[in-house]
């Protein structure tokens, strides 16, 4: 408590906000794809469908990655939170898949826009010795505590609604409508508006130049850039399709299913304060290098999972995928200045975005023309052959002199 009370006021209504946030999110997590596939979807289809969101959210991200410094952080941050507030209405309110389709659209941007805000009040609030903790300690109350108990409500709505199913499912998404209500009113009513009128106003041609400049100008950043494609791709190829493979391919019904988003959240609970303090004193890489292989155990267990206990564990261990992506971000913060901060993580997203919805459409065809096991399967081979070489050769950016001089 003592550290979070020295934090800065920015750092910890984000913190609330996040925790408003990871309540919607693993209510809605087991049931999502369940719902959309319910509605008439194939898997290809959904793939594509986010597909088409990740594309329009990379194309956002550099513009709302400029932005908060020429309108304010507070605005921005705003405009997200409505967008997943209008989406989560719109899937509560739909009966066909057009409508659904729309509501996806709508509530995926607003997830990126919030996102990246949230990620820019990290970034320009928080300092590099403490960056590492706080972010992970976020994660573990969030993504933790929270995450395990919003499994447990959402399940009990599905039941009493009338079990897993499209009826069942949809009053979920009004809760979540009102859940990030609450987060929008305390932003709005909490957060200082910081960065007004400091930027230019972002164009294509900006939006582009920004990502060219930073491939060709900066070193490391290219190689930076290009390990947040690879978890763009592993995050797209497998979270989507794991629930979907539970209960189609395992037969996993809503307790089982809660339970694996409620074994997702354990492992931030109870690893994610230790990791960011290992993080912040032995350095981010060696943190990140211990926790990949047991993403890759995890799928493992999945491939060969009978029961649903193996199956709750092989989501457990999933969950460190979390962790690591909080470590991987706090590394993305420390490598630039702070005034082009914004800029910076506009092109990051825009190459996770990218990727992630690529990989999101790779998954649905390897799940409709491979099989639902390679989804799984994928993901490891990229991470043997590209991501860990990569990260290898990067540098470490805990004591960096860039944070030094930002």
């Amino acid at each position: 408590m003592r550290f979070v009370g020295s934090q800065p006021t920015a750092w910890k209504v984000t913190a609330g906000r996040g925790a408003l946030g990871f309540l919607a999110h693993y209510m809605l997590d087991p049931y999502l794809v369940v719902y959309v596939v319910g509605l008439g979807l194939t898997a290809t289809q959904f793939g594509a469908i986010r597909l088409a969101a990740g594309i329009a959210a990379a194309f956002l991200a550099p513009f709302v990655g400029g932005l908060p410094d020429r309108w304010g952080l507070k605005r921005i941050y705003l405009v997200g939170l409505g967008l997943m507030v209008l989406g989560y209405l719109f899937f509560g309110l739909s009966g066909t898949i057009t409508f659904a389709i729309v509501a996806f659209l709508v509530s995926y941007l607003g997830e990126r826009v919030t996102g990246l805000s949230c990620g820019i009040a990290c970034a320009n609030s928080l300092s590099a010795e403490s960056r590492a903790t706080a972010m992970c300690l976020c994660e573990t109350v969030s993504g933790g505590a929270i995450g395990m108990l919003a499994p447990l409500l959402g399940g009990a709505i599905v039941t009493a609604s009338g079990g897993v199913g499209t009826q069942g499912i949809r009053p979920l998404f009004l809760v979540a409508a009102f859940v990030m209500l609450c987060a929008w009113g305390l932003v709005w009513w909490k957060l200082p508006n910081l960065g007004r009128g400091e930027a230019t106003r972002a164009t294509v041609r900006s939006m582009f130049s920004d990502l060219v400049a930073f491939l060709t100008n900066e070193r490391y950043l290219k190689g930076w850039l290009a390990i947040s494609c690879l978890m763009g791709l592993v995050f797209g190829i497998l979270l989507p399709f794991t629930k979907l493979y539970a209960h189609e391919i395992r037969g996993a019904g809503s307790l089982v299913l809660g339970g694996m988003t409620t074994g997702f959240a354990l492992s931030s609970l109870i690893l994610g304060y230790p990791v960011g303090r290992h993080a912040d004193r032995w350095g981010r890489k060696r943190v990140i290098l211990w926790l990949t292989p047991l993403l890759w155990v995890s799928c493992l267990l999945f491939i060969f999972a009978r029961g649903p206990v193996v199956l709750v564990f092989a989501a457990t261990l999933q969950g460190f995928v979390t962790i690591r992506g909080v470590v991987i971000s706090a590394m993305h913060r420390e490598i630039v200045a702070r005034d082009r901060m914004g800029k910076w993580l506009g092109s990051v997203g825009l190459c996770f975005s990218l990727s992630a919805a690529l990989g999101s459409y790779a998954g649905g065809l390897i799940w409709d023309h491979l099989g639902p096991v390679y989804v799984f399967v994928v993901p490891v081979l990229v991470e043997v052959v590209l991501f860990v070489p990569l990260l290898v050769k990067l540098p470490e950016t805990l004591h960096l002199r860039i944070n030094r001089d930002a």
